[in-house]
């Protein structure tokens, strides 16, 4: 059977046995569907996550580290084994409700009434930044300052600051794109109307490391945030926060 010719240039120029060039390049030797597995996996964790508005942000940032997987760029690989990066982050975050208990005299009684009052929260905005030290081509680790701010269900709004120190751990899969994990300890205060509680606070966080350049790395990720109100009166705070981070090293 005569071998079958293709018209244009480039990789498309003829065909070895059926296929032509171009589209054996795309399958290749299966390294593109190993490179996107770990965002696939990323997103099938997401997508187990609670919460409905707030997910809907954490599944969009899974889709865009998705498409820069599939758009090549995580062809680049981060050559740094040790050295200092900076990161900052933006995303959505998600505060679980919260429950608050009262103690107040009532002098029609003539004794205190006691009871407790859940809190609701809407979505709200969020960011990261801080500095970090790559110790070898696994370990990393960071100083870092959270603010999460939303609004509460009944009125008014709600912050929340944050220090931590954290360790994050790159899986190496044999691809550009590492998936990580990490978690962190530190200090925290949350501010409402009428109540500010501070306490011991930590996270702990999935997420990918895409390569741009040899100094750039995209990173989706997704966390959650414990924080110790140190208060009687509050119950501890919880989130779920989604976040697209940028690392740059130097």
């Amino acid at each position: 059977m005569p071998t079958r010719k293709f018209e244009g240039s480039g990789d498309v120029g003829e065909a070895r046995g059926s296929r032509p060039i171009a589209y054996q390049n795309l399958i290749g030797d299966g390294s593109c569907m190993i490179r996107c597995l770990p965002v696939l996996v990323a997103g099938l964790f997401v997508n187990a996550l609670p919460g409905d508005i707030a997910m809907r942000a954490i599944k969009s940032l899974a889709v865009i580290g998705a498409a820069l997987a599939l758009a090549g760029v995580a062809h680049a690989a981060e050559k740094q084994d040790s050295g200092f990066y900076v990161h900052g982050s933006l995303g959505a975050i998600q505060p679980n409700a919260s429950t608050a208990n009262y103690s107040a005299f009532n002098p029609a009684l003539g004794y205190s009434v006691t009871g407790s009052t859940s809190i609701g929260y809407q979505v709200g905005m969020a960011g990261t930044a801080g500095l970090g030290y790559r110790v070898n081509r696994v370990l990393r680790l960071e100083t870092e300052f959270d603010y999460g701010s939303s609004k509460v269900t009944s009125g008014g709004s709600a912050t929340m600051v944050a220090g931590y120190v954290a360790a994050y751990a790159d899986i190496p899969v044999g691809v550009s794109v590492l998936p990580y994990v990490g978690a962190g300890i530190g200090f925290g205060q949350t501010r409402m109307t009428g109540i500010t509680t501070s306490g011991l606070s930590a996270f702990a966080e999935v997420g990918l490391g895409i390569p741009v350049t040899d100094s750039v790395t995209i990173s989706p990720a997704a966390r959650f945030l414990w924080l110790n109100n140190g208060n009687a009166y509050v119950a501890d705070s919880t989130a779920w926060m989604g976040r697209l981070a940028v690392r740059w090293s130097f």
